[in-house]
């Protein structure tokens, strides 16, 4: 099995490096490291109440405080996971998504 390409947006990488807890850094990395050999991790996201949509087929993946959304893209010449946004799940889900384009 080969490992799909993880790529992040620029919203994503911002979040990453924005992540002020060495542990919650940790897990979001591990998380990611797990999605380049398992892309579909995670369960289909369906926002509650008021939170912005993401494009059809996002998936989140928990990592302690965080969920790491992604979508995956596969076929005779992709195998890539986008990674859309990796947000602390303790704020605002209003302000969840900006969406730019992963790297």
């Amino acid at each position: 099995m080969s490992a799909s390409e993880v790529l992040l947006s620029d919203e994503a990488l911002y979040q990453l490096a924005s992540i002020p807890s060495n542990d919650d850094y940790h897990r979001v990395m591990r998380a990611l490291q797990a999605l380049a050999t398992f892309p579909l991790m995670g369960k289909a996201y369906e926002p509650l109440n008021q939170a912005p949509a993401p494009p059809a087929g996002t998936r989140v993946l928990y990592a302690g405080h965080y969920g790491v959304y992604h979508l995956h893209e596969h076929d005779e010449t992709t195998d890539e996971v986008r990674v859309l946004s990796i947000s602390d799940q303790r704020r605002n889900p209003r302000e969840r998504f900006i969406f730019t384009e992963p790297r």
